[in-house]
């Protein structure tokens, strides 16, 4: 998430950026937080590596993984995973 942060967020913006991670644990999952400078293309639900990423946490935790992206504000993106922790 944040080679992507890099690569699609603050390289594309003149001015560089700022990446920020967290992490929490929220009930019996733990979320994975990388927001960046930048801007979404597209609505986030249709790449092919948001589409494989679903795919592989799926695969791995069933329904409890996800992983999603979208555009907080004008000028921050956030990508967040979320895995069960139990």
């Amino acid at each position: 998430m944040v080679e992507n942060a890099i690569k699609h967020g603050i390289s594309q913006e003149e001015k560089g950026g700022t990446i920020k991670i967290a992490s929490q644990v929220k009930n019996t999952s733990l979320e994975l937080q990388v927001l960046n400078t930048g801007h979404l293309n597209g609505n986030g639900k249709n790449g092919f590596g948001v589409k494989s990423t679903n795919e592989r946490l799926n695969l791995i935790y069933g329904e409890k993984g996800s992983f999603a992206i979208k555009q907080l504000d004008a000028d921050t993106v956030q990508a967040k995973v979320t895995i069960p922790i139990n």
